[in-house]
């Protein structure tokens, strides 16, 4: 008997066509069904809706970027809290719910990040020795 794969995770950003500034990092396992979800607004926080309203006012819809693809909730998980993370520290205003724009309450252990990234789970982040 094969054991079950892992669901695939994208994990993406949205930003604004007029200033290229990110303002949402998210994962999901449908990345098309989200991204319409995302041009709807009634379905988000009201900064998030008073962003995209913005954009279609003008004709524009958010631009999408793939930051990540992962195997399984876990790594997605963290996968979407370390750029959630690492966009708030570049300064970018990010329009997520939560505090300061972090995607979940319960924040991945920091020795678990190092963990997952040591699996390959985090692309491109760096883990002391």
């Amino acid at each position: 008997m094969q054991s079950a794969r892992p669901k695939r995770f994208t994990v993406y950003s949205l930003s604004d066509p007029r200033t290229g500034k990110v303002r949402y990092v998210g994962c999901t396992v449908d990345m098309y069904t989200r991204y319409q979800a995302h041009c709807r607004p009634r379905y988000h926080s009201k900064l998030h809706c008073m962003w995209i309203a913005s954009l279609l006012t003008d004709g524009l819809k958010p631009t999408l970027s793939i930051l990540a693809v992962c195997e399984g909730r876990e790594c997605a998980r963290a996968t979407e809290q370390f750029w959630t993370r690492h966009m708030l520290e570049r300064g970018e205003d990010l329009t997520n719910h939560g505090p300061r724009g972090i995607a979940s309450e319960h924040p991945t252990p920091a020795r678990k990040v190092r963990y997952l990234t040591r699996k390959g789970c985090i692309p491109g982040m760096r883990v002391p020795a």
